[in-house]
């Protein structure tokens, strides 16, 4: 899972929607992790979609 999207390619997508909330897995790479807003496991990804993250509009997950 922690090759399923590179920094680069996260960028790209954060260029494509500037007001988005990115949350991304624990796994990932680091600099993957350094663009993301929050950073979470499995046991609590809806916890936080449905927590933080409720009241926005657009979220990248990965």
């Amino acid at each position: 899972m922690a090759e399923m999207i590179t920094a680069r390619q996260l960028m790209e997508l954060k260029r494509k929607h500037p007001n988005v909330e990115i949350i991304c897995y624990v796994n990932t790479t680091a600099e993957v992790k350094a663009l993301c807003h929050i950073c979470c496991t499995s046991a609590n990804a809806v916890d936080m979609i449905n927590g933080p993250l409720k009241n926005e509009k657009e979220i990248i997950f990965y």
